[in-house]
């Protein structure tokens, strides 16, 4: 609580998290491990503000656990920044995938003009592309599409720019929008 005020006033919300004040190892799971169970628990939760709920204990969680390996220095500098960059790694990955699930379900699946399923990607720019976020970094994003076309199977079919426009409003609700864990 001495070393850093932010952190004792997140063990206090969430006193929870105390267990990761004990002795013994505090690893970084891989980045694989991290995306699955945020994933698993984000479906699992009822609605969107539950989803939103989940997307923020996580981040809290994962972070009390690189602040105690920081200031216990477990870790290097570059470690810590890796590991701060690998949980929003996660959580970017997780919420992208809920988008897109979210967005197929009412708009249908998108499709190219060539017929072929569309497929798109998140880039990290910034601190985040170097992988040398802080506590405090925002997350610079881009999301790219590879070709025009349309949605196909859902109740309103659009166009690929409107599907991913509302993918990216997905993902900005799922990891920025407020809820009563922060």
């Amino acid at each position: 609580f001495s070393v850093s005020r932010p952190f004792g006033d997140l063990l206090v919300a969430h006193p929870g998290s105390l267990d990761l004040l004990r002795p013994g190892p505090r690893r970084s799971p891989p980045l694989a491990e991290l995306v699955a169970s945020l994933l698993a628990e984000a479906r699992a939760s009822a609605d969107p503000v539950a989803q939103a709920r989940v997307f923020r204990k996580f981040r809290l969680h994962q972070l009390l656990r690189v602040g105690v390996n920081d200031i216990l220095r477990d870790r290097s500098l570059e470690d810590v920044t890796r590991d701060i960059s690998r949980v929003a790694d996660a959580s970017i990955s997780a919420a992208f995938t809920m988008a897109i699930e979210r967005c197929s379900a009412r708009l249908g699946t998108p499709h190219g003009a060539t017929g072929r399923p569309s497929r798109a990607a998140v880039f990290a720019l910034g601190k985040l592309g170097g992988e040398e976020l802080n506590y405090s970094s925002d997350l610079d994003l881009l999301i790219l599409y590879d070709e025009e076309g349309h949605t196909r199977g859902g109740r309103r079919e659009t166009d690929c720019g409107e599907f991913f426009s509302k993918v990216t409003t997905e993902m900005v609700q799922l990891l920025a929008s407020p809820s009563d864990a922060g």
